[in-house]
């Protein structure tokens, strides 16, 4: 089985390309890529991976639907900005990418939040990349570990 991929980072540094590389690897691979997205992206990234089957959020919690693909062999189900909705399953292997929503704090309780149980499970995000120094002007100091360099928890120091 392939491994499970957690990317936390911040906005602007590629993880939707990076995702969209991921899924069309898989196809090639004789894989079956299911890509959940937010609405402003879905046509999007179906032109840019049209052998995926690319749903909305909310399509993926009907549990008719996943028992269904749950079943199929070679799935593997791609998460994009997964942290901003909500009821986002952990699938085994699945690819899950984001900026995160908010920062928890250190002994934040993951029941319920799919970023801290994925970072838990795994130890930590597979990958972390913040965005470019030139961006940072355009935001408030206070909001530039969350969305420019993909802090998403507290740690104790």
């Amino acid at each position: 089985m392939t491994p499970t991929f957690l990317e936390v980072s911040g906005r602007q540094v590629g993880k939707t390309h990076d995702l969209e590389q991921a899924a069309i690897g898989h196809i090639k691979r004789g894989g079956v890529a299911i890509i959940v997205a937010g609405e402003g992206l879905t046509d999007r990234i179906r032109r840019r991976v049209p052998d995926a089957m690319v749903i909305e959020y909310g399509t993926h919690t009907d549990q008719a639907l996943l028992e269904q693909v749950s079943a199929m062999e070679q799935v593997r189900w791609f998460f994009d900005e997964f942290d901003w909705y909500q009821a986002v399953p952990v699938v085994p292997g699945g690819y899950y990418c984001t900026t995160a929503r908010f920062i928890r704090s250190e002994n934040a309780d993951p029941n319920g939040d799919t970023l801290l149980t994925l970072a838990n499970e795994l130890r930590a995000p597979t990958c972390q990349r913040s965005c470019p120094l030139e961006v940072e002007k355009f935001y408030p100091p206070a909001e530039r570990d969350l969305l420019l360099r993909g802090k998403y928890q507290e740690v104790a120091t």
